[in-house]
């Protein structure tokens, strides 16, 4: 089974959240998911390379923002 696929075509279709507007990214999934699917691959398989180049710039965004403003 693809789970790739299914990911892509679950986020396209139904979007990922219930509570924000729906992001632009989505359409992307929707017009080349054979594209997502080969990035979101190649991320898996070289991580390490990846987070190298696109390091974590601010974890703050990670946290829920009463978290962020509170801490």
């Amino acid at each position: 089974m693809n789970f790739a696929r299914l990911a892509i075509d679950n986020v396209s279709k139904q979007g990922d959240t219930d509570i924000f507007p729906y992001p632009v990214e989505n359409m992307m999934f929707f017009d080349c998911p054979d594209k997502i699917e080969a990035l979101l691959l190649d991320i898996e398989k070289n991580f390490e390379k990846w987070l190298s180049e696109y390091p974590i710039e601010v974890i703050q965004t990670f946290i829920p923002v009463i978290q962020a403003i509170d801490g």
